[in-house]
């Protein structure tokens, strides 16, 4: 298998990036930082820590989809579209609970109990797919929501180094070693898109394996108010590899239920 036949398994079949076959997430360098650390000035509001200043930034971003009290009163969401036309289901329980029905998999992300998944397998697959839904799990409640459940742990800070033409660009650095570049509307603030950096590996060639860094971007066109909130009817999910290629898929969102149509049992072995 080359390399251009995994990047289109991993953006045509829709698989997550640390899903096996998928792209293994890479720490960038804000991710490598610890969320965790103590810093002079920074405080936690709905589970993103950050200055003052950045958390007044923050709140302009939750304003412009909807309002803060809104977004913190919602308890679930239940997402339907397709990716190039193949259906997918996002099933999200604040404050730690994600289904990719998709997938088939589903996780509890705190507790004392660990993580509870669909079906059972090995662990290092176990591992593997924690981490994923993890990451899933921060991709919606950050980029929809801009909120974070305290086990995931988050860190925002502004990029600095933005010309005043282009957007304004967040870092969302989280604990499952994913930091997201978030990019804002200088006017609107509402997000524009949101991008990582992925590490993949070339198999099943003729020559040794050879690994690639590769951006993913996820751009928002069509906002649309859902229950008092706006909510981005359509992405674009492109990933972008060092030697100029690109591999895009189509993403739509066909059906947004808030705190609506979830339950715990759904996420019951």
């Amino acid at each position: 298998m080359i390399l251009a036949s995994l990047l289109v398994a991993a953006v045509v079949g829709g698989i997550s990036p640390n899903e096996p076959g998928g792209l293994p997430m890479l720490l960038t360098a804000q991710a490598k930082q610890d969320p965790s650390a103590t810093i002079e000035n920074m405080t936690v509001v709905e589970g993103i820590e950050a200055t003052k200043e950045v958390h007044a930034l923050l709140d302009k971003v939750r304003t412009a989809l909807g309002g803060r009290e809104k977004l913190r009163s919602v308890s679930s969401l239940l997402i339907e579209g397709t990716r190039n036309d193949s259906p997918f289901t996002y099933r999200m329980l604040l404050p730690d609970r994600f289904r990719d029905d998709r997938a088939g998999r589903s996780f509890i992300l705190g507790g004392s109990s660990g993580y509870a998944q669909i079906p059972s397998v090995s662990e290092d697959t176990l591992t593997i797919a924690r981490r994923s839904t993890i990451k899933a799990f921060a991709e919606q409640s950050l980029v929809l929501l801009l909120r974070a459940p305290s086990v995931v742990r988050v860190r925002a800070t502004v990029r600095s180094g933005d010309g005043a033409e282009s957007p304004l660009t967040l870092v969302l650095s989280t604990s499952a070693g994913v930091a997201f570049l978030l990019e804002l509307d200088r006017s609107s603030f509402v997000p524009k898109a949101y991008s990582y950096v992925a590490n993949l590996q070339e198999g099943e060639c003729s020559e040794p394996p050879t690994n690639v860094s590769a951006t993913r971007r996820v751009s928002f066109d069509e906002y649309r108010e859902v229950g008092g909130l706006r909510f981005p009817s359509k992405m674009t999910d492109t990933i972008y590899v060092p030697d100029g290629r690109r591999f895009t898929a189509a993403m739509q969102f066909t059906s947004i239920r808030v705190s609506a149509g979830v339950q715990g049992t759904d996420f019951e072995k």
